[in-house]
């Protein structure tokens, strides 16, 4: 053979065997580098969503310790497991302290409501004074109740009857009490 057909054989292999090279090692190198960078950016999106969780957790906790002297009155909003009674015995005395006639029936809770309320209609009656004095000691009270509408008649003898319905909150389980102390027995 001549030297310019070996010349162009030996060149011809050598690009033949770059072009294998080329495509069967940097091409599958690169779909690797760029499924690795994929990965990369979903670990570093990964990571920075835990951060901000961890973040809001932080806050969260510092929130929770902001208003731990506050645990007693927050639990006192709503009422306890069982209290429903009580609730209403409460409702009972403020309205006789008033002089207010009291009516109180527990409404069936609709699709819509809550779990965790209390559905109550009051059907209230006495003067304008009494029922106002009535719902101003309502507002004040410890727990919770939230008065959904009020409708207001005119009575027979110069009275007004109201009917107000609204719902308190049940709690499942107490908020962490600090341990009452221990007296002795005497």
């Amino acid at each position: 053979m001549h030297l310019r057909h070996k010349l162009v054989l030996i060149l011809g292999l050598v690009g033949l065997s770059l072009a294998a090279i080329g495509w069967f090692i940097i091409v599958p190198t690169l779909r690797d580098i760029q499924s690795i960078t994929g990965a990369i950016q979903e670990q570093r999106n990964s990571i920075e969503e835990k951060y901000q969780r961890g973040q809001l957790l932080r806050k969260l906790v510092e929130d929770f310790k902001k208003i731990g002297p506050d645990k007693d009155r927050l639990n006192a909003a709503f009422i306890q497991p069982g209290g429903e009674l009580d609730f209403i015995i409460g409702l009972e005395r403020l309205a006789a302290s008033r002089e207010v006639d009291f009516d109180p029936q527990r409404e069936k809770a609709d699709a819509k409501a809550r779990a965790d309320s209390f559905p109550l209609t009051l059907k209230l009656r006495g003067t304008f004074s009494q029922l106002l004095s009535y719902l101003q000691d309502l507002e004040r009270l410890p727990a919770y109740f939230n008065v959904s509408s009020l409708q207001l008649n005119a009575g027979p003898d110069g009275t007004i009857e109201a009917v107000a319905h609204g719902a308190g909150y049940l709690r499942e389980t107490p908020l962490p009490q600090r341990p009452a102390p221990v007296t002795p027995r005497p």
